[in-house]
């Protein structure tokens, strides 16, 4: 395992940059393609549940999107800090930024899910619920909210693991959670009876899932860093790092989430089909925008290392054959 980490750590500061990023860019590419079927296949079993059943996966989208835009600003601040440090050959600080970044996640996303419990029905209807579609969306969105830390933690470990070139291990996370929600939405929904309730229940423990193998992939000494509480030792700058990257991630993945809301919100007055219908056009849509994100993420780690390695040669080349 240790030659293992070492390749990495080489291929990162050593290895050719077109070889090194496309070795880091197809994994997270199909990570993210799969997970984009993953939401096309669940909306094609909720499909058969009813068109309000449909719209209400559509309303609660935006707020999923708001959710995981947390876990993806604190899991890419604290990669784009973790892969400088690792160019620096500062260890012990990458631990401490990925144990920092966890502990945040998890502690916004106990909150989030306090909250959401009581604001649900607002937020939805603000997000375009119909009276219709409102009863739907509840039953969906509230599991979804009790699960928000899970869903962020899934997020922001498959970034750390980016962040030390183990994108594979990121990949299989992503396959793990998609490949087995996909198995389980029949499951849920219509052997248990369970409805769209199951939908989101399928979703949750897929994910718990995904999360359990990177924590299994993190304690089995194959990353480069290891992950633990006796490492939670937050500093100002590990804080800052971590915020001022993912600022503005947050930011904008949180104006992509209120235009999709405001979408939802001018189709409601054409009826619960008009909803479902954008619901469904935007998650094909997604197909597209999650490939190009799997290649930026590919080459977040390539350059943050060379980056805090001060090879800034080898970082111009990565950025324009990029």
């Amino acid at each position: 395992m240790s030659s293992q980490r070492d390749r990495r750590a080489d291929m990162l500061r050593h290895g050719s940059i077109p070889k090194t990023l496309m070795s880091l860019a197809i994994p997270s590419i199909i990570g993210m393609v799969v997970n984009g079927i993953y939401n096309v296949v669940d909306t094609i079993f909720v499909g058969r549940l009813g068109t309000s059943a449909v719209g209400a996966v559509a309303v609660a989208f935006p707020f999923f999107m708001m959710i995981s835009s947390i876990g993806i600003a604190v899991g890419m601040g604290g990669a784009s800090y973790t892969s400088r440090v690792l160019g620096q050959e500062q260890t012990e600080e990458g631990r401490r930024t990925i144990a920092t970044a966890v502990a945040m996640v998890i502690l916004v996303g106990t909150v989030l899910s306090i909250l959401g419990q009581i604001w649900l029905e607002p937020i939805l209807r603000l997000f375009g619920a119909t009276d219709t579609i409102l009863p739907y969306a509840v039953s969906y969105a509230r599991v979804f909210v009790l699960g928000s830390p899970i869903l962020m933690v899934k997020m922001t470990l498959n970034n750390l693991l980016r962040s030390e070139g183990s994108a594979k291990a990121a990949m299989a996370a992503l396959i793990t959670g998609a490949g087995l929600n996909i198995l389980l939405d029949p499951l849920f929904i219509f052997t248990f009876g369970m409805g769209i309730t199951g939908a989101a229940v399928a979703t949750i423990v897929s994910q718990t899932a995904a999360v359990l193998y990177q924590l299994w992939y993190y304690g089995t000494g194959r990353s480069l860093l290891t992950l633990g509480f006796a490492y939670l030792k937050p500093s100002k700058t590990i804080v800052t790092q971590i915020v001022k990257i993912g600022l503005p991630l947050l930011l904008t993945q949180g104006l992509n989430s209120v235009a999709m809301a405001f979408i939802n919100v001018a189709a409601s007055p054409y009826g619960d089909a008009a909803v479902a219908s954008m619901g469904i056009v935007k998650r094909v849509m997604m197909l597209g925008i999650f490939a190009l994100i799997g290649f930026s993420q590919g080459f977040q780690p390539l350059a943050g290392f060379n980056y805090g390695a001060k090879q800034y040669d080898r970082l111009k080349e990565a950025i324009v054959f990029a």
